[in-house]
């Protein structure tokens, strides 16, 4: 395989493999996992972008832009549809994945502090920041909050490497797959805190995600431009 994110692979290794042999070989599996890479580059990039930023973030670019840039990255993917199409269906996958590792890291932060100090935080002093404060969730201690960015999108390899870790090896207590939402309301935690925006926004990734035009819709990058000034505009009125 290609140079992916070690969140990627490692999620490649338990869980991908598992397909090859149904209805798709092993090559267009890896193929699969490395064009969901690439569109974690470019949900990456579009969260960095200073117009994104200007307006609030991803889940306030128009939907359509959104899938349609990510319509341009796989146009020039040489793939044929199919493998588009489950490729787009591991990113989603990615995502969810990238939810239960945040969620298990709440978990043993609230369950097993000293576990989560070890394996999880930025620092010690971060960590008893969020003690301190009497946080329910690490905003501070757990890069993925502090950053409010999916553990799957995550560029560093180090972070990266450390969220494969927890998916990987997570401890026994763990919050079972798919049961990220459920296991953060364990706590008390409704889904509207402002520590958990990275649950949001992956939300609405994943519901553009379900859209079929994403396999057929240009961009044209003015319009995100467009959408920014008059936002502003309305803004400072």
């Amino acid at each position: 395989m290609k140079d992916i994110r070690p969140f990627t692979k490692a999620v490649f290794d338990k869980e991908g493999k598992g397909i090859v042999g149904h209805r798709w070989t092993l090559q267009q599996v890896q193929r699969a996992y490395e064009i969901a890479d690439e569109l974690l580059d470019t949900i990456s990039l579009r969260r960095k972008d200073k117009y994104v930023k200007r307006i609030g973030g991803l889940v306030n670019v128009p939907p359509n832009l959104f899938r349609a840039e990510l319509r341009n990255d796989l146009m020039r993917l040489p793939d044929d549809e199919a493998v588009e199409k489950l490729g787009v269906s591991v990113l989603s996958h990615l995502l969810e994945r990238g939810l239960d590792v945040a969620a298990t890291a709440t978990e043993m932060y609230n369950s097993l502090p000293a576990a989560y100090r070890k394996r999880c935080a930025l620092s010690t002093e971060t960590f008893f920041e969020d003690k301190h404060s009497q946080r329910k969730i690490p905003a501070s201690s757990f890069e993925a909050f502090r950053t409010q960015e999916n553990p799957a999108i995550c560029q560093n390899k180090k972070w990266s490497q450390s969220y494969a870790d927890l998916y990987t090896h997570p401890l026994p207590h763990g919050l079972s797959r798919g049961a990220a939402w459920e296991g953060l309301c364990m706590f008390g935690i409704p889904e509207t805190s402002p520590d958990i925006k990275l649950f949001k926004e992956t939300r609405w990734i994943q519901q553009q995600l379900n859209h079929e035009d994403i396999f057929r819709t240009p961009l044209d990058r003015s319009d995100l431009r467009a959408v920014v000034a008059t936002r502003m505009g309305a803004t400072r009125e």
